[in-house]
């Protein structure tokens, strides 16, 4: 699934040193949501070639991943923008 990144972004991909950064993200592609933990929403997105894994919601840092209870893909999609 492809979510369009409006503003385009500079994403660092690889936070080695060098960071691997991709200029001008523009869309990214959704590879998985997985929730299939009793404590956290992961998302595998790939940018520029790269998958990079986010946590979306982790019950154990952020009190949001309680309220979120039966998330849409909508929502899910908007945290990941968040996080970019």
């Amino acid at each position: 699934m492809i979510l369009v990144v409006n503003p385009p972004k500079n994403i660092t991909v690889v936070p080695e040193v060098p960071a691997e950064i991709i200029n001008d993200v523009a869309e990214v592609d959704i590879v998985t949501i997985n929730d299939n933990t009793v404590d956290e929403v992961k998302a595998v997105v790939n940018i520029g070639g790269f998958n990079k894994v986010y946590v979306l919601w982790d019950a154990t840092t952020n009190p949001t991943y309680e309220q979120i209870g039966n998330w849409t893909q909508a929502q899910a999609n908007a945290r990941i923008l968040e996080l970019l």
